[in-house]
């Protein structure tokens, strides 16, 4: 995990820049977590949840238990060529190539 941590710093300048008092609470709750749960990618860690996909298509779904108003950070890695980020409740779908960041609120 300690390899994601280049990326995580990017979002985490970002976040501090874009909605700081979000990206605070984000720090709370992980300062929160019991020690067998936290699984850190860099030394100031925010996330609680990290996941990595490789070559899966996932299907629609709905984040039923994030924050309301919270962050999701999506990073498209590879070389591939088509793809497009999906929200069908928000009515979007637009290409998403690698190394395209995408934020939803």
């Amino acid at each position: 995990m300690q390899s994601l941590g280049v990326m995580t710093r990017a979002v985490d300048l970002l976040f501090r820049v874009i909605d700081n008092p979000m990206r605070e609470q984000y720090r709370t709750a992980w300062e929160k977590l019991q020690p067998a749960a936290k699984v850190s990618t860099m030394e100031d860690e925010l996330f609680t949840h990290c996941t990595v996909l490789i070559n899966v298509l996932t299907e629609a779904h709905i984040d039923c238990n994030d924050w309301e108003n919270g962050w999701a950070w999506i990073d498209v890695l590879g070389d591939f060529n088509g793809g497009d980020l999906c929200m069908p409740q928000l009515g979007i779908q637009g290409p998403m190539p690698a190394g395209i960041h995408h934020r939803h609120a």
